[in-house]
């Protein structure tokens, strides 16, 4: 598997995701809901980024079943979860 790079335009996405979902938690800590509902906002070209990610993921998950990184591995169940969800963000994306 080639080795990953992280770009300025990766890099950017990440940053205004976390920096966004970050700004919905605080706005809902601060008026103490119990549920919060968060947006995701990315731009339809950044489908590409979002497949990367959940592929370095998977791999990631295989190399600690694998014992080749030195972290414990996610649980199936949380595995499982997020490709889900990143599988439906992409549809979302590409649809």
């Amino acid at each position: 598997m080639p080795e990953a790079t992280v770009g300025p335009r990766e890099t950017a996405v990440r940053d205004a995701v976390r920096a966004g979902l970050r700004h919905q938690l605080s706005v809902a800590l601060a008026a103490e809901q119990e549920l919060v509902d968060l947006t995701l906002t990315l731009r339809r070209d950044d489908a590409d980024l979002v497949r990367d990610f959940a592929r370095a993921l998977d791999e990631a998950d295989r190399l600690t079943r694998r014992g080749r990184l030195l972290i414990a591995p996610t649980p199936v169940e949380l595995s499982d979860f997020r490709r889900s969800y990143l599988q439906r963000v992409l549809a979302q994306l590409l649809g």
